[in-house]
């Protein structure tokens, strides 16, 4: 923590010439009232700063849960890829009490809620987006490829509120954005049936070959399990026309030549390699459900099996897709034996929603996605 008396031109090796040189202009400063709000305010941001470096410069060893716990402790948002934006200010007393006070700044946070990860909740922004709704396009004298642009634009928008508006009808308590499923975090490679990572695209496919049947038998069986959880509150008129819908890819397994591809482009700098390790999604399928309760029921039993190991869950009913598509995606590990090995692997399951899922097919929301990947090129 940095401590109010601090002094940072005492300690310049540790600081920093440029943090000390920055003190000491606010220090300086002989404004009034309005002066000191300013070296107050500044020199608070100086602190942010260097608890910022202090605490986060050592952690890159730290699992996911810790740095997790570390930006909660220091009032930084738990969202942000990379560097996290400062929520809330935390001061601490002579009796160690801690209180946290929300911090408010143009552009970047207000009220606890971070712009850079909910940039729709940023006054700015909307207006912005309300603008650009009231704009006629047709009598503007534009280039036909902002033109292009423009419309684009907004039906993206339309789209994008139609998929919230559906969410807010299907969901109306927003459990599934609620539900919080715990996950491993961690790196974790494909192994052989020997129990050494892979070494290229063969070990990984003979792999999944073995745990297809396994994967395929332990989502029936969960699924068996939901619908009888649920069918005494079903009548069956109303149930008739709505079973859940397990599906695979039509190779069942991904390509070699695509699974290939993903490893170079997406894996090729990670280590430990091979990159064909990191390919989570050589057996993967889809459940299609009817309603937010039965995808809930769902993840209360892949939680509770002692079979399954949660590698990864995102929730993107919290953290929709840029277009506003919403469903859930895991990575589990799934363990079954092969003669005298114990042998496990890595599989994608995604849930959607039907109702979503039905929309997102009649309003093209991949469209956007492929579009504006021209012009925004590199991004993630």
């Amino acid at each position: 923590m940095i401590r109010r008396g601090f002094k940072s031109k005492k300690n310049p090796e540790e600081r920093g010439s440029f943090i000390s040189s920055k003190t000491s202009k606010v220090r300086s400063l002989k404004l009034g009232s309005s002066g000191r709000n300013y070296a107050a305010s500044t020199r608070r941001e100086l602190e942010d700063e260097l608890a910022y470096n202090d605490e986060f410069s050592t952690t890159s060893e730290l699992s996911y849960a810790e740095k997790r716990s570390m930006r909660k402790k220091l009032g930084y948002c738990m969202k942000c890829q990379g560097r996290p934006v400062l929520l809330y200010r935390i001061q601490k007393n002579c009796q160690s009490f801690r209180r946290k006070k929300a911090r408010s700044k143009d552009g970047e946070c207000a009220n606890g809620i971070c712009f850079l990860c909910h940039p729709e909740k940023d006054p700015n922004v909307k207006g912005i987006l309300d603008e650009i709704d009231r704009v006629d396009i047709d009598k503007l004298e534009l280039h036909p490829d902002a033109v292009e642009y423009l419309e684009t634009l907004q039906s993206y928008l339309s789209c994008f509120d139609q998929l919230g508006d559906l969410y807010d009808t299907i969901d109306p308590d927003h459990k599934l954005a609620k539900y919080s499923m715990p996950d491993i975090r961690l790196p974790r490679q494909q192994l052989s049936k020997n129990g050494e990572p892979v070494q290229n695209l063969v070990e990984l496919c003979e792999v999944a070959e073995l745990k297809l049947p396994v994967f395929c038998a332990k989502m029936e069986e969960l699924l068996q399990q939901v619908a009888s959880e649920r069918e005494n509150k079903l009548d069956e008129s109303s149930a008739a026309g709505k079973a859940i819908q397990f599906k695979l890819p039509p190779s069942k397994l991904k390509g070699k030549v695509r699974a290939s591809e993903k490893a170079n482009d997406n894996y090729a700098k990670k280590e430990p390699g091979p990159p064909e390790s990191w390919l989570y999604d050589i057996v993967r399928g889809s459940i299609l459900f009817t309603s937010a309760e039965e995808l809930l029921d769902f993840l209360e039993l892949v939680r509770k099996d002692p079979s399954i190991n949660i590698i990864k869950s995102k929730n993107r009913f919290k953290n929709p897709t840029l277009s506003g598509y919403r469903d859930w995606n895991l990575h589990l590990r799934l363990t079954c034996i092969d003669g005298s090995n114990v042998v496990s692997h890595i599989c994608e399951l995604q849930l959607h929603h039907q109702a979503i899922k039905e929309a997102d097919e009649r309003l093209g929301c991949h469209k956007f996605h492929e579009f504006f990947r021209r012009y925004y090129a590199g991004s993630k």
